[in-house]
């Protein structure tokens, strides 16, 4: 079970890792702008860049900011002690599931089953967050273009959308026009708002603002044309989600039958199910049964994302 669990987060850590770099590696372009205010580039060589850094600071640092990422996504919408009864019930349901098919060491159970209600939780709420990102933030970036086209400065633009624009895009630039309101660094308050909203177009748009707010610049025009292009990925995303449906559900499906044999294996005959969860040899059969969907899965699912 411990090989199971330290093959499963090494293989979420990779991913994350790479994804997450993946994203940095897209907008490299914009590390590169000159700004007229030290303060400014400062904050932007600091907060965005990584400089001259080793190796291991580099990762520390993505590292850092990752956890503080999922962290906040965590808590995301509910209170602490709910999240924790979520944990609680998730590790308790692991507990009753392990007595009953896999029998293995009670301790390590209960610590991969929190673990992997943690996994399952930021998973489900990355997908809902992202879908909502994608849904409303360019009804953001209209209202935005709207008010700055008519002379306003992009500062009241804020408050407009988080009074007029539902979910986590108007909760957040609410809370970006309270904070500002009270008198906080504009700069600072954008990039806390990234880890709430960590997107490649939401990193552009903040990075924008400050930009704009630093040396000025065609804002309307900017925004206009990342109105668009999300618009154009949504539609891209919409036809190769339509495109790959089949082999999404295929590859669902054939996951699933390892899984559904096991299963049925303990209704037929108990015996060859005692071997293959008491034995090491059965132990060893399960784990590479585990591990190839996992991988199978990982190998699928980047082959499809690279589509877009």
């Amino acid at each position: 079970m411990i090989l199971i669990l330290s093959i499963i987060l090494i293989l979420v850590g990779a991913v994350n890792i790479w994804t997450w770099r993946r994203n940095r590696e897209r907008l490299q372009v914009f590390y590169n702008v000159e700004v007229k205010n030290t303060t400014l580039s400062s904050l932007v060589e600091s907060q965005l860049s990584q400089r001259q850094q080793s190796l291991w600071q580099r990762i520390s640092f993505d590292f850092n900011v990752m956890m503080r990422s999922y962290y906040n996504l965590l808590i995301m919408g509910q209170s602490k002690s709910r999240l924790f009864v979520y944990i609680f019930v998730g590790t308790v349901v692991g507990i009753i599931l392990n007595g009953q098919y896999l029998h293995y060491d009670s301790y390590t159970v209960a610590l991969a089953s929190g673990i992997g209600t943690v996994v399952i939780m930021l998973f489900l709420k990355k997908r809902k967050l992202k879908k909502e990102f994608y849904n409303t933030f360019p009804e953001a970036l209209n209202t935005i273009t709207g008010i700055v086209a008519s002379g306003s400065a992009i500062t009241t633009s804020f408050k407009a959308c988080g009074n007029s624009i539902e979910g986590v895009v108007g909760k957040t630039l609410k809370e970006v026009d309270k904070r500002i309101e009270i008198g906080d660094n504009i700069e600072g308050v954008l990039m806390n708002s990234y880890q709430r909203l960590p997107f490649p177009e939401y990193y552009f748009f903040i990075l924008t603002v400050m930009v704009n707010l630093d040396s000025g610049g065609e804002l309307k025009e900017v925004l206009s044309r990342l109105t668009k292009m999300l618009t154009n990925n949504q539609v891209l995303v919409k036809t190769r989600d339509g495109k790959t449906a089949e082999l999404r559900m295929t590859m669902t499906i054939l996951g699933c039958m390892p899984f559904a044999f096991i299963f049925i294996l303990k209704l037929i005959s108990q015996t060859h199910y005692d071997y293959l969860m008491d034995t090491s040899v059965g132990r060893g059969i399960l784990y590479y049964v585990i591990g190839s969907v996992a991988i199978g899965f990982i190998i699928i699912k980047g082959m499809i994302n690279k589509i877009v």
